[in-house]
């Protein structure tokens, strides 16, 4: 016979004991934390069927398991009819698309639970777009973590189109998950008209600079986000420039992470100097002042401006390379300012396609990246019918897909509408409603502080006058006590032992304590 337990026996007999006082519904077990502790689904499916009958739980911790789809599976089942729980995570555990499926169509009946974390599993893109669609509807998830999984662009797409219409998500994490460009320009997309979603994570994927250039453009007309975390995304001079550009007029981006990437260190130091701006500024007034201060007033995006000759495009276009044409067109792209500057570079890009300067792929992937910057210029409404006609002449030459075409399409009218004069005065009332808004909410914050010091004032004021009433009694009490014992005194036929006079001794002792202690009372109700 064995002395001592196994260190898996003392697990095992851990987990059997938290099982069952879930299922007998200890009402003092309102978080099941079983983080790293070997479940697989068995287990997995014991805890759900536990839960089904269980009202106290909120909160449930399943991290670094083997759990998988059938585990998973029962614990949707089981969410379907809790309405308890509020965290659920998963994170660390071997579900894939079959599991993350059943837990999105869980989401469709459920309106309780408000974070799900399901990072490093094997949900593909099948998973990522059930929950895409579960999303549309749900309004209580406002914390989506599925980081360190394979949902690719496809899953991507889904998720950012998911956000065009959900406005409770406020964290969404998706690093590691081999995202392109594709992918994030439909959350450049999607974030154009989300105003819930205040972090985003899209680090360690592959993005590239046509990904970036759409977020950068994101972020000229969304004022909600305030963490893009974007490292390590093969991100060139392109993407940060753009980010660097749009960040003169966006005063929300508090981080905006882009370690690991392809920028020179000077672009980078800029980029950190105007987000640490809009970090360490009350308003956004004060962001645009410092900024100005610091770098001059924003770059003008009229159509005209490229009728400069002393623009930076213009000074790169006409300066003598040697080098190989791809250098200059790669050069080239940053620098587009509107739609003037794309007909040049389109001009040029073309001319050295022809000439077999460059290859089809590479014209198109320039084409796409130089009119994907050029679409964030379409301010005015000869800008945008200049970029329109210069998309239909690309697309007729091959250079861009029709897919791309609708996309960039697409792109310039959300910046030309965004930049419209009513666009722009309903910007600004509900800046001026948020702020006051705000002053409301600090007014009945000070005056439910008052309150709470009047009732504590009117509470001491009642324990005073219970405390003069109590005296009061005593007082008349001790009088006619007193008189009492002086009648005894005057009476000629009683003989007396001497209490009388002791009592009497006595009740004037108490009479002048008792005045005393009124007059103080009396003295603390006036100060009230």
């Amino acid at each position: 016979m064995r002395l001592f337990k196994s260190k898996a026996e003392k697990v095992k007999a851990e987990i059997d004991k938290i099982i069952g006082r879930i299922a007998s519904n200890d009402l003092t077990l309102t978080e099941v934390v079983l983080n790293g502790r070997g479940l697989g689904d068995d287990e997995a499916v014991r805890i759900a069927a536990a839960l089904r009958v269980n009202s106290h739980v909120t909160k449930l911790y399943l991290d670094v398991n083997n759990i998988g789809d059938a585990g998973a599976t029962s614990l949707a089942g089981m969410l379907s009819v809790n309405s308890t729980i509020t965290v659920l995570t998963l994170g660390n555990n071997n579900i894939g698309d079959v599991g993350s499926t059943a837990l999105a169509g869980m989401l469709s009946v459920n309106f309780t639970i408000t974070q799900l974390h399901l990072w490093d599993n094997k949900i593909g893109h099948v998973g990522a777009t059930a929950f895409g669609k579960a999303l549309r509807t749900n309004s209580a998830i406002t914390r989506l973590s599925l980081h360190d999984n394979n949902i690719g662009d496809v899953g991507s797409t889904a998720l950012a189109g998911m956000l065009s219409v959900n406005s409770t998500i406020t964290l969404l994490t998706l690093g590691n998950n081999k995202i392109g460009h594709v992918g994030a320009t439909a959350f450049g997309k999607a974030l154009r008209t989300n105003s819930a979603i205040t972090e985003l994570y899209l680090d360690n994927n592959n993005i590239g600079d046509a990904g970036a250039t759409s977020l950068a453009g994101m972020l000229s007309v969304n004022f909600t986000i305030t963490q893009l975390h974007l490292d390590d995304n093969k991100i060139g001079h392109v993407g940060a420039t753009a980010f660097g550009k749009a960040l003169r007029t966006n005063s929300a981006i508090t981080r905006l992470s882009l370690y690991d990437n392809n920028i020179d260190a000077d672009l980078s130091t800029r980029i950190d100097k105007l987000v640490e701006i809009n970090k360490n500024s009350t308003s956004s007034d004060e962001a645009r002042r410092r900024k100005t201060e610091l770098l001059g007033p924003p770059p003008a995006t009229t159509a005209g401006a490229s009728a400069n000759l002393e623009s930076r495009f213009y000074a790169k276009l006409m300066e003598e390379d040697d080098r190989n044409v791809n250098f200059k067109l790669s050069e080239l792209i940053p620098l587009i300012e509107d739609a003037h500057d794309a007909v040049f570079f389109y001009t040029l890009l073309n001319f050295s396609y022809k000439s077999g300067g460059i290859t089809a792929p590479d014209r198109s992937r320039y084409a796409f990246d130089g009119l994907c910057v050029a679409s964030v210029t379409t301010s005015c409404t000869a800008s945008i019918v200049l970029f329109k006609l210069l998309l239909e002449k690309a697309s007729n030459d091959g250079a861009l897909t029709a897919a791309a075409k609708f996309e960039l399409d697409r792109e310039a009218e959300v910046t030309h509408t965004s930049h419209a004069p009513f666009v722009q005065e309903l910007r600004e009332r509900i800046r001026s409603n948020a702020a006051r808004i705000d002053g409301l909410e600090a007014n009945a914050e000070a005056l439910s502080r008052s309150v709470e010091k009047l009732r504590a004032g009117i509470r001491h004021q009642g324990r005073v006058q219970a405390a003069v009433g109590m005296a009061g009694a005593g007082l008349n009490a001790v009088s006619l006590g007193g008189g009492r014992s002086a009648a005894a005194l005057d009476n000629p036929g009683h003989v007396g032992d001497g209490d009388d006079g002791i009592l009497l001794g006595g009740s004037i002792l108490q009479l002048y304590v008792s005045k005393v202690i009124l007059g103080q009372c009396e003295a603390r109700v006036q100060g009230l």
